[in-house]
């Protein structure tokens, strides 16, 4: 929106910032032209008669010049736009939010001498943050993890920069994860898609984990992400609720920009269908839901929804409908028969032994076949076919930690 009033050459345009050290580098670079601050006065002809072919900022009020119409006409003669920043003005056209090009990040990288084959991951995982944060981010990723790479990056970034108007960047980090076949699959068959993303509204654009808490959806959330190479963000519907008018909308909207700006990335919806069993008595979800409805439909950025539910029943099926949400895949947990548990046991414990370099005993072995006995009964006797798998992962630190840890430690 910026670029486009600038180059219309729009004598007054107002923009937000959160980087107010950059602006100057930033319109500079958006306009392809000089960008220069200037501070208004009662006076400002002679002022203006200085410049051309440039763009000017200020973050003062307009109330600075002592006539509004005379400084417009002026501009407006001299093809000069005027960008009033973290500003007040009245006639000015509203730009929203300035936002840092991603080539000014590359130029940033080049200049920290980043390895060309970790550039682009580093430059994904910089997306949504000021040239000012960024800068920060790999200055102290490089002293305190020293490498400058994706997974650097996204540590110190969710260090430090966690919570980001309205989203919370989400650890890619997890334990053993059993992957279901048919999430394997879609990623697979979509991943490729996605990436390339030859038109925006042909690529693949979100997908639905269902199932009962414990099955794994947040990790296979987790697993999207990590299989793709974008960070994941979390949007809380419920944190965006207000009991004042509108205020709620402008929220959501103004997160779901935020995750615009940090694309290409993961956006997780989780456990949606809370907000949908609010009671509404303003409007405010009806108004909420056409919102979300329009930007899942219509927006171009390579952003991948992923909604978890545990309520499939609760959330409005338009919600996932073709061309919203591309699958609607049910995450089940550890079937009970035959030798699965014990099985899913074994293979957590072989993980974490291989991770942190813990020897496994073969009483532990032992302990946890008799754990697995137990949890299979237990569900059996509850008539379930399966056991979440948070249960079992849980089961086995458990486990290890009283018969490997506890002898460590005493």
């Amino acid at each position: 929106m910026i670029k486009d009033a600038l180059v219309s050459r729009l004598p007054m345009i107002s923009v937000t910032t959160d980087d107010p050290l950059n602006v100057g580098s930033v319109l500079s670079h958006i306009a392809g032209k000089k960008a220069t601050r200037i501070t208004l006065r009662p006076q400002m002809d002679a002022l203006i008669a200085q410049y051309q072919n440039q763009v000017l900022f200020t973050f003062d009020d307009v109330d600075k010049a002592s006539s509004l119409e005379d400084l417009y006409a002026n501009l407006f003669k001299k093809h000069l736009s005027l960008v009033f920043v973290n500003s007040e003005c009245s006639v000015a056209f509203r730009a929203g939010h300035l936002t840092c090009p991603p080539e000014l990040i590359g130029d940033m990288l080049d200049a920290l001498k980043v390895h060309p084959d970790n550039k682009i991951p580093v430059e994904i995982a910089l997306g949504g943050l000021t040239l000012k944060e960024a800068t920060e981010v790999c200055r102290i990723a490089v002293v305190t993890k020293e490498e400058l790479t994706q997974k650097a990056v996204l540590q110190v970034r969710r260090a430090y920069y966690g919570s980001l108007r309205g989203l919370q960047q989400v650890s890619l980090e997890y334990g053993y994860y059993s992957v279901p076949d048919q999430l394997a699959k879609w990623v697979d068959q979509q991943g490729a898609y996605w990436r390339a993303r030859p038109n925006s509204m042909l690529a693949p654009r979100g997908v639905l984990l269902k199932g009962a808490p414990g099955t794994g959806k947040t990790l296979g959330a987790k697993y999207l992400a990590n299989t793709l190479g974008v960070p994941l963000y979390r949007l809380d519907m419920g944190a965006t609720a207000d009991k004042y008018y509108g205020e709620t909308e402008k929220a959501l909207m103004a997160a779901l920009e935020q995750a615009a700006n940090c694309s290409p990335c993961l956006l997780l919806i989780d456990e949606v269908e809370k907000f949908f069993n609010t009671k509404d008595e303003s409007g405010v979800v009806t108004r909420v839901m056409g919102l979300l409805l329009w930007w899942l439909q219509e927006h171009q950025e390579a952003i991948l929804t992923v909604m978890t539910t545990n309520k499939e029943e609760a959330i409005p099926a338009e919600l996932y409908r073709s061309g919203r949400i591309d699958a609607s895949i049910r995450m089940e947990g550890i079937p009970l028969d035959g030798l699965n548990v014990p099985g899913f046991m074994g293979n957590v414990a072989q993980a974490v032994s291989q991770a942190e370099g813990i020897p496994l005993p073969q009483t532990l072995m032992d302990n946890l076949d008799a754990v697995a006995a137990s949890l299979l009964d237990v569900y059996s006797h509850e008539g379930a076919t399966d056991i979440p798998q948070s249960v079992l992962v849980r089961a086995v630190y458990d486990e290890i930690m009283r018969t490997v840890l506890d002898k460590q430690i005493s």
